[in-house]
């Protein structure tokens, strides 16, 4: 109530006392929204080692979210040594309480590798849960699995069943990957209205593809009449997602604009931009032969 400011100004201070004390009491939940305020540096100041004792202890007060949370610490080695097989350990610990995401992590650990040894029906088995559990994320996985025939067969009609449950539970990616299979298709009859439909949702929730998808069907009229002056807006969108994704260092981000100003989508083709950009993706990653490789 006070974190999120019902009936008034949010309090941080006000918030957190009551997590505090909910935690010594031996509320998990407290405990772990406690720590994501010390993750976050939500009133108070940023510290992540306080935020992994917090989910530590409230996952061990059988909350899920502190064992997902200190799991995500453990994999990424905030706040303490990276430990993979800590972080499956954790995963499976969440899932285990029914955390979807939980699952999904483990799942996605199994598919990898990572902390454990590969085991691709494992993995499926573990989206699958995690998809029961009503969370998006391992709904879209489990459909690129079978897109992609990775522990499974290839089956585009179920890919795109999966991708309809993450598209209505708001995955953005979700939306555009099943636009571009019914536009396509791919698993089900084309139907270019209903793909416009879903790149236009996907735009909405925040994926650049979906906007130029759409503004590019718009423009050349596929799916109705042409209508360059509602694609504008869409190009638009693209681009200002585009520009926040690549200031936030997201090297995907910054190699899609590049593209942009490469193929002159909605916008005048700039190679030197496009240059800039691709380099600053490869930097992104981390690669050391980013000149050479322009």
């Amino acid at each position: 109530m006070y974190e999120k400011g019902e009936g008034g100004p949010v309090e941080w201070a006000r918030a957190n006392a009551f997590y505090e004390q909910g935690c010594a009491l031996g509320d998990g939940r407290g405990c772990n929204n406690l720590g994501n305020d010390y993750a976050n540096g939500d009133g108070v100041a940023r510290d992540w080692a306080r935020a992994n004792v917090l989910y530590e202890r409230g996952c061990a007060l059988g909350n899920a979210g502190g064992c997902l949370n200190l799991g995500e610490s453990h994999r990424k080695g905030v706040g303490v040594a990276k430990n993979l097989e800590r972080a499956v350990e954790l995963f499976e610990k969440a899932c285990e309480m029914g955390h979807g995401i939980g699952c999904n992590n483990l799942g996605i650990a199994y598919e990898s590798g990572m902390g454990v040894t590969q085991d691709l029906q494992r993995a499926n088995a573990l989206l699958e849960k995690g998809c029961a559990l009503g969370e998006a994320d391992p709904c879209r996985n489990l459909g690129l699995n079978y897109a992609e025939a990775r522990g499974v067969a290839e089956d585009w009609a179920r890919a795109n069943a999966l991708f309809s449950e993450a598209c209505l539970r708001a995955d953005a990616f979700a939306c555009n990957k099943l636009g571009s299979s019914i536009e396509l298709g791919r698993g089900s009859e084309k139907d270019q209205q209903r793909a416009n439909t879903l790149f236009g949702r996907a735009c909405d929730l925040g994926a650049p593809s979906g906007c130029e998808k759409l503004a590019d069907n718009l423009a050349h009229g596929n799916g109705g009449p042409p209508d360059p002056e509602s694609a504008k807006p869409l190009y638009d969108r693209a681009l200002t997602l585009l520009e926040n994704g690549c200031s936030k260092r997201i090297p995907d981000a910054c190699d899609m604009l590049a593209s942009t100003y490469e193929n002159g989508s909605g916008r005048p083709r700039d190679a030197s931009k496009a240059k800039e950009l691709r380099r600053t993706a490869c930097e992104l990653r981390g690669r050391s032969d980013c000149t050479s490789k322009e």
